[in-house]
């Protein structure tokens, strides 16, 4: 998300096409490529680590190594849906089982259309400025402290991350446990509670994965871990719906309810899990460094496209799996009881695979925070340090996520507060003060207010969802119950 990279790359000179992807599958006869000769070759490797894995890496005798941009409004699109489809999708409906059905639907529509609207705001944003990164963009509208500032809330919101993926490893390994019935007592107790078995499974699972793969300096060969989770996720959503009818029909023989609405601090948390799902951000620039004539136009059809599809799927998944397993829905799906008689092999397998992700996941993001609390302190890229410093940062990181995941044990609640925190700040707040920043001269009347209205409501709720979750966490606060209809 922030890379110091960007002010080395040459702007982008592109003719305007017809707005058809057909018309895109070759590069313009005026491209200029991005000049890459000045980037080390770390630096290369991490562009190609972000996705842009298009670009001719052998030196030729008229020039340096460069990118070419064959990437379509379909590729960039697929690329966006996959960064948000990611375990988080795994707690939606239990969002819908917290807060009923009807307010369930109503919290993900307006998370997407909120989430939407300032995707879009950011893309006019950047295109104003004349910027290629997130972090450039918010530079040149608040100088070099608010590149620090988002710097540092970058920093806080991966960290934020990478707990709640360590509450993630350790609910899968748990739950797998007790399926197996292997020590599932103390298993079953350690899902969700505090415990010395606890305790001995995340560290178990931090010292034989997750720390030794987040030692290394480079994690280009752990690209693919992103499209491993979504296709354990899709896998995952597949089987809940080929289940379905066989839980429903178990619901009804137990007479369990629908619960419709329920108006309680539950809604907040509600939409803080629907904007955590939708975040995908982070890949917004890199894919539009990757694609073919990267007009404005093209990348908001992007957005349109890519929270449009968000939309459906999660839909379908929060709705499915709700009116599967009522009021009997776990926080993560996966955790949820096997038919009678049945032994659930096929969701064994994915909780053995997703929990293999997670911990790989957690290395990835052990990176870019690495090398983002060096920019902050002022120490420049890692290769210009020993090792150590690089493993003290890592061993650090890795401590502190492990030792909050240990006392703090709720997925649905981590989700909930990095959602309310961390999303509200990284995908609300800066776009539309960057963007109301950017635009003073000639931007709407009618769009400046509704992207005011829409800060303000975001805000509040996120933020509102993420302090009550904490204050429930801290036993200063219970929300009310709300039975089954």
């Amino acid at each position: 998300m922030c890379d110091t990279t960007t002010s080395k790359i040459t702007k982008f000179n592109f003719s305007r096409f017809e707005d058809e992807d057909e018309m895109y599958t070759k590069t313009p006869k005026n491209f200029q490529s991005l000049d890459l000769d000045s980037i080390k070759s770390s630096d290369a490797e991490q562009f190609k680590f972000r996705g842009l894995e298009t670009y001719d890496q052998t030196p030729t005798a008229t020039g340096p190594m460069k990118i070419i941009q064959s990437g379509t409004i379909s590729s960039s699109t697929l690329v966006l849906v996959s960064t948000s489809l990611g375990v988080g999708v795994l707690s939606l409906p239990y969002a819908f089982q917290q807060t009923g059905l009807l307010n369930g639907i109503v919290a993900l529509l307006m998370g997407g259309f909120i989430y939407w609207w300032f995707l879009r705001v950011l893309v006019e944003a950047s295109y104003k400025l004349g910027t290629h990164e997130f972090s450039e963009t918010v530079s040149r509208t608040w100088g070099k402290r608010g590149a620090k500032l988002f710097q540092l809330t970058f920093i806080i919101y991966i960290i934020g991350c990478l707990i709640n993926y360590q509450i993630t490893a350790a609910s899968f390994v748990t739950n797998l446990l007790v399926q197996l019935d292997y020590h599932a007592e103390e298993a079953l107790h350690a899902h969700s509670n505090f415990s010395n078995f606890r305790v001995l499974i995340i560290a178990l699972c931090n010292l034989a994965c997750i720390l030794p793969v987040s030692l290394a300096k480079s994690l280009y060969h752990l690209r693919h871990t992103s499209a491993l989770i979504v296709g354990v996720v899709i896998y995952t959503i597949i089987i809940i719906l080929i289940q379905a009818p066989s839980y429903i029909a178990n619901a009804n023989e137990a007479d369990q309810g629908i619960l419709w609405t329920c108006f309680n601090p539950s809604i907040f948390s509600t939409f803080a899990v629907m904007l955590f799902a939708y975040n995908c951000n982070t890949n917004l620039f890199p894919i539009r460094m990757e694609l073919n004539s990267p007009t404005e136009n093209r990348m908001k059809r992007i957005c349109d496209r890519t929270i449009s599809t968000d939309g459906f799927i999660f839909g379908v998944i929060s709705v499915v799996s709700y009116l599967s397993f009522r009021g009997s829905t776990t926080p993560i799906i996966t955790d949820r009881p096997a038919l009678p008689g049945t032994t659930d092999i096929f969701m064994n397998i994915s909780r053995i695979l997703l929990c293999l992700s997670v911990m790989f996941s957690i290395a990835i993001r052990i990176h870019p925070c690495r090398q983002q609390i060096l920019f902050l302190w002022g120490l420049g890229k890692e290769e210009h340090h020993h090792g150590y410093l690089n493993n003290l940062l890592t061993i650090l990181l890795v401590s502190v996520s492990a030792l909050i995941a240990m006392i703090f044990p709720s997925v649905y609640d981590s989700v909930t507060i990095v959602g309310g925190y961390g999303t509200v700040l990284t995908g609300i707040l800066i776009p539309g003060m960057v963007y109301l920043a950017s635009t003073k001269a000639d931007r709407p009347m009618m769009k400046t207010l509704i992207t005011y209205l829409l800060m303000i409501l975001g805000t509040l709720m996120g933020f509102t969802a993420a302090t009550f979750t904490l204050l429930k966490r801290l036993d200063l606060y219970r929300v009310p119950e709300c039975g089954n209809a």
